[in-house]
């Protein structure tokens, strides 16, 4: 790489032993890491010999071959000991003394003697040679000017490797040291040092400095924190600066593509070890990238570039994770406190979602500004508890964001489903993003179980009401036929919520952890504004017992019922065993309270199977619990399913069923009558299946008795005269040595005008209903139609902006799509709108670009006498928006 170019040029230049076909594709795109580590390994295929001087030396030249796959540092954990027990005695010695006696053992090994003299240098604490008396020239008086001098750790590195017998070359250059704000240029005056050190035939970059020391100690200087990861802003003061001593392994043998983060040489762009050099505007410009970036394998996937514009109020930053890796992220964003801000709160406008390998990054900007947007990273996987600084962007926004407000609060800090769900056991079915919208109100999300033993519990809140308030709009169970955990929620008012999903299996001991979160955006609120029953933990289906009974669900798809006819709703299950069951049924009232319903379920038992029939008295949304305990055991009745049941129109005449007594068993069966409330003065026909009677009889309140006859298909049947109002009971003898009759089932004699009141109740009931349900599908219909109205407007919008190719009609027309939340319905459009919206301003661009040529420029250009591809295709693109012919364009002889 013979050939150097100005580091003060926009471009570098194409070495003299690389061809134009070989590297040309990698100085036409702005550097990021791995276009570097690309580049260089794309020079070392071509396999060309190690450049030499006539003396032999190995002349600078690009490193293919990575820091991994030539050092393992638990292979020189014995060096590194060795270097650590240096005894104190030999810093009287000179320099060269020390050095012999550190790489005597090493002399055929150059590995180990840089490895040597880099981790002596890092141990040690300069603090303690403050006032020792040192001889000129001695290790001791090296290592206090040092202290005064720490740009002189580079120059003792070099000279002990020359000791050493190591080809080393001191490289002076700038950093981006902690003072430095991203984008900001260097201080050209003052220079910093590291060396460059030839280690098996392989140049490699050490910073013997920063590699020995680091700064602590916080100073905002002119920026004021907004927003800690979600938790607002913080006061952050001034701190003291002050130097620790200690080894950092990352600026040893830094790999170049790494190195030029933070270091660029001054004088020969070869330095760099680099098959396609940065130059300083580059260096100047690039990401500002951290150690951690690089430890944690992150990718840079859109912005490469350190000060960023948000020109629309929001950004959108996307950092690359390695496949299957798991790594959390956390934020910081600051504001300059030289921007004026007038009561606007600035937290918790950024959202952070990991998805496909990708970490994404969006801020909505609610005032314009200038702010600093610090992102922090771990490795979930190792056992490490705190995120280490990645990255830094500053960013300009010079619009705000239309009608943003902050998002909810979220502890778990980012957002969206992630590794941690997938850890937990759970795969997101039905929504990948972060950020899911309705135009109703009503959302069901879906989670497959991978392992099955996982349960959930959830919470959901916004701004204005708490999880508490919310609890009852939300509900999950489990769907066995899919193995899917399904969430419902209903949203009462229009507006932005958070929905925290926590997981927990056999193994967490009952601890459960907030593994996803969603943002829900809704425009209206849920047309049904019945809230859910107040259940355990927000569950409904089945419910685990320890007795081992377990009930599923036979009649249905899912534990939440539609009812919408006028009849009996029958629901039919299967249980795990032989069982009894008692059951609650209550009305959810809209002001929190619930309404207990007597005698409006009946069991009907078949072996394991349990048929309920229920009656509904009025609208509304009904909790439907049972418990059971296995048929023939003593204690009590776990509670083992619920069902909601939401009511839309009440049963026809709806009556009670007749109440049960303890001896009414689960093989018992009433065949007639079913309702608890019979006319006075009637004759009624009585029938039962009563295994295990004797006698059956039916008893009046006055004591008169009708004597039920058994027939041959083992039905005890009677005709009753109900007589006067009171009470009738369906009562059994079932000991021979006792004339005891027991109580089964007991009727209510009601007037018959007091039944007919009861019944027209009932009608007046059925009947509002019917008008309320009458309306509300009109209204939805209305709703529907004015909706496809709008949808259908915002769409040719839409495709009239494409046409006009127009960038502002363009963006607002996007906008409003984002803003009605109809994106996925127009997807192709808008992703057609925005790439035209891409093209649009990079054309706008290179218009103000070429409107900037100088003739001096121009008449350079038209002297390129073989200009690279790229770049004689940017000038037809050039000579095209002029307004010349395509024609006029074309390569002549």
């Amino acid at each position: 790489m013979g050939q150097e170019s100005s580091i003060l040029e926009d471009v570098p230049n194409l070495p003299n032993d690389v061809t134009e076909i070989d590297l040309q594709e990698y100085f036409i795109q702005f550097p990021t890491p791995s276009l570097l580590r690309e580049a260089n390994q794309k020079y070392g295929n071509r396999k060309l010999p190690l450049p030499r001087t006539n003396e032999g030396e190995l002349l600078l030249y690009p490193v293919s071959t990575s820091k991994a796959s030539v050092f393992v540092q638990s292979e020189y954990t014995d060096v590194d000991l060795f270097a650590a027990q240096v005894d104190r005695k030999y810093y009287t010695q000179t320099l060269e003394t020390l050095t012999t006696l550190l790489t005597n053992k090493y002399r055929r090994d150059e590995m180990s003697k840089a490895r040597v003299i880099f981790r002596w240098l890092a141990t040690q604490d300069l603090n303690q040679f403050n006032d020792v008396t040192a001889n000129d020239g001695s290790v001791l008086w090296n290592l206090q000017k040092l202290k005064k001098n720490p740009g002189y750790y580079s120059e003792i590195f070099v000279q002990m490797c020359r000791f050493a017998d190591l080809q080393v070359r001191l490289i002076k250059g700038y950093t981006k040291h902690a003072h430095l704000e991203p984008g900001d240029i260097p201080d050209l005056d003052n220079l910093n040092s590291w060396v460059g050190v030839v280690i098996n035939n392989e140049w490699r970059l050490i910073d013997p400095h920063w590699g020995s020391s680091h700064m602590i100690g916080e100073d905002p200087g002119e920026w004021i924190l907004i927003d800690d990861n979600g938790e607002g802003g913080k006061t952050i003061d001034k701190q003291t600066q002050q130097t620790v001593y200690s080894c950092n392994e990352v600026y040893f043998l830094t790999d170049p593509e790494q190195f030029i983060y933070s270091h660029i040489p001054v004088d020969d762009e070869d330095m760099q070890l680099l098959a396609r050099p940065v130059t300083l505007r580059e260096f100047i410009k690039m990401a500002y990238l951290k150690p951690a970036f690089f430890d944690l394998d992150l990718r840079l996937l859109e912005h490469r570039k350190c000060v960023l514009h948000a020109s629309e109020g929001n950004i959108d930053i996307q950092i690359g994770i390695p496949l299957g890796k798991r790594r959390s992220f956390v934020y910081r964003l600051w504001i300059s406190n030289q921007e004026k801000i007038k009561g606007v709160k600035l937290e918790r406008f950024c959202i952070m979602q990991q998805k496909n390998n990708k970490m994404f990054c969006k801020i909505y900007f609610p005032t314009v500004g200038k702010f600093r947007l610090e992102l922090f990273a771990r490795d979930t996987e190792d056992g490490m508890n705190y995120a280490q600084l990645v990255c830094q962007f500053i960013i300009h926004c010079d619009k705000p964001a239309e009608g943003v407000k902050p998002f909810p609060e979220n502890n778990r800090r980012e957002w969206g489903p992630g590794p941690d769900l997938e850890a937990a056991g759970l795969l997101p079915v039905t929504h990948q993003e972060a950020l899911i919208d309705t135009t109703d109100g009503t959302i069901e999300v879906r989670f497959k179980k991978t392992d099955e033993t996982v349960n959930i519990l959830h919470n959901l809140h916004s701004n204005n009401k708490t999880k508490d308030q919310l609890k009852r709009n939300v509900v999950h169970y489990t769907d066995h036929k899919n193995q899917e955990i399904v969430t419902l929620i209903n949203l009462p008012d229009p507006g932005d919520y958070a929905l925290n999903i926590l997981a927990g299996n056999e193994t967490t001991n009952g601890k459960y952890k907030n593994v996803c979160s969603y943002i829900l955006s809704t425009e209206n609120a849920a047309s049904d504004q019945d809230i859910f029953p107040d259940l355990d933990n927000g569950q409904i289906g089945s419910v685990e017992s320890q007795s081992g009974l377990y009930f599923r669900l036979l009649s249905h798809d899912s534990p939440l019922i539609i009812c919408q006819d006028m009849g009996e709703l029958e629901l039919v299950f299967e249980s795990s065993l032989r069982c009894e069951t008692i059951t609650s049924l209550t009305l959810q009232l809209n002001n929190g309270s619930e309404k207990k319903m007597e005698n409006l379920v009946w069991a009907k038992y078949k072996d394991k199977i349990i048929t309920y029939r229920i009656r509904f008295p009025e609208c509304g949304r009904y909790a439907l619990k049972i418990f059971a305990k296995e048929l023939g055991t003593d204690g009590s009745y776990p509670h083992v399913y619920t069902c909601v049941l939401h009511v839309t129109v009440p049963t026809e005449n709806c009556l009670p069923f007749p109440s049960t007594f303890l001896q009414w068993k689960p093989d018992c069966d009433i065949l007639e009558p079913t309702v608890k409330v019979l006319p006075t003065d009637s004759k009624i026909k009585f029938a039962a299946y009563v295994p295990n009677v004797l006698h059956l009889s039916v008893i009046d309140s006055n004591n008169k008795c009708t004597t039920m006859v058994n027939d041959k298909d083992n039905i005890w049947r009677a005709e009753v005269d109900t007589g006067n109002p009171g009470q009738l009971k369906l009562s059994g003898h079932f000991e021979k040595t006792s004339d005891t009759f027991n109580t089964l089932l007991s009727y209510t004699v009601m007037s018959d005008s007091k039944l007919q009141l009861e019944l027209k109740k009932q009608q007046q009931m059925q009947d509002e209903a019917k008008v309320k349900r009458k309306l509300q599908k009109e209204k939805k219909k209305d709703k529907e139609k004015e909706q496809r109205k709008m949808f259908e407007k915002y769409k040719q919008d839409l495709k009239d902006a494409i046409r006009s190719r127009d960038r502002i009609k363009l963006r607002d027309a996007v906008r409003v799509v984002k803003r009605k939340k109809v994106v996925g319905r127009l997807w192709n459009l808008v992703e057609e709108a925005r790439q035209m919206i891409k093209t649009l301003n990079r054309i706008h661009k290179l218009n103000r670009t070429i409107l900037k040529l100088d003739r001096r420029t121009m008449l350079e250009i038209k002297n390129y006498p073989n200009p690279p591809q790229g770049v004689h295709e940017v000038m037809i693109a050039t000579l095209l928006i002029l307004g010349y012919w395509e024609k006029t364009t074309e390569v002549t002889d």
